[in-house]
């Protein structure tokens, strides 16, 4: 099981649903908590374990032929037919995430650059909302 965190403005909540953000690393999550990335997170923590399956692995991706060649084999589209300036990661990885899901993966992993570089991100990809618990942020 892969253990994964995620700052979220309501508390109480017992799921979640839609292509949202997640992290393998409980500090990094804290910081959204804290409030340092003004208008993503929010002041509550949450946490969810998942399986190792069905996640379209696109970690490394600090070489964009790489990450186009793994997307092409993992998800059969080519990352340069997408009309979108593919600058930004995160949202080439928006862009991919629709089409993983039509194939059946219900995760996509990723290194994200921004705001500090090699920060292992997670978008859940699945069409069920997905069980989460509140966890302590001290």
């Amino acid at each position: 099981m892969i253990t994964l965190y995620r700052a979220h403005p309501e508390p109480g909540v017992d799921s979640l649903d839609g292509i949202r953000s997640w992290t393998t690393s409980r500090s990094h999550a804290m910081r959204y908590v804290a409030g340092e990335f003004e208008g993503y997170g929010g002041p509550h923590l949450y946490v969810t374990e998942v399986k190792a399956s069905l996640i379209v692995d696109l970690r490394p991706c600090e070489e964009y032929e790489k990450l186009r060649s793994v997307v092409i084999d993992l998800v059969g589209f080519d990352l340069n037919d997408l009309p979108i300036d593919l600058g930004y990661y995160h949202d080439l990885f928006r862009e991919v995430a629709p089409i993983a899901r039509a194939r059946g993966f219900q995760w996509l992993a990723f290194c994200d650059e921004y705001p500090f570089s090699n920060v292992e991100e997670w978008l859940y990809l699945g069409s069920d909302p997905l069980t989460v618990r509140e966890i302590e942020t001290d």
